[in-house]
This record gives C-alpha cells, structure tokens and sequence, in this order.
C-alpha cells in the first residue's frame, strides 16, 4: 500500500509541475499603435434626410369597399337524375 501512495504522490507532483510550467499564460508584448494615414474623397456633398415631404404610404389612405352586385344570385336549382335499376 505504501507503494502506490508514493507512485500517487509521484504523479500528482510531476502532473502540478507540468501544469505550471505549460499551464500559465504568457505575457503579452504592449501593442504598438500605429498612426494610419486615411484620406476621404467625396465626389458629392453630404446628403441630409429633408423632412419637408411627407414618406410616401404603401396603401391608400381609405380602402374602398369591395362591389356589391346589384341583384343577389339566382338559388341554385337542383336536378334529379334517377338512379340506373339494379
């Protein structure tokens, strides 16, 4: 029994060695700023929203009614055919 506890202990030492030397981040370098050179060309002016005009509406303002006919429709009249003897 003394055996596998110094193998246990062994291992947990070279597992928590290992772990610090792979496991610990490494420090970063500062980064550089870097001044970039931009250069913007319009070709037109600014384009501002004018809210002078109203937007334009996707339907019309009052939805007219749908048509009514001006007679209802004739009932529909049922026809009897026989039925062929058995």
């Amino acid at each position: 029994m003394r055996f596998w506890g110094t193998v246990s202990a062994a291992v947990h030492v070279v597992l928590l060695v290992l772990g610090l030397l792979f496991g610990l981040p490494k420090p970063f370098r500062e980064p550089e700023e870097l001044a970039v050179p931009v250069e913007i060309i319009a070709p037109i002016p600014n384009q501002q929203a004018q809210g002078e005009q109203p937007a334009p509406v996707a339907a019309p303002a009052t939805v007219p009614r749908p048509p009514t006919p001006d007679q209802p429709p004739a009932p529909e009249q049922r026809q009897v055919t026989p039925l062929p003897p058995p």
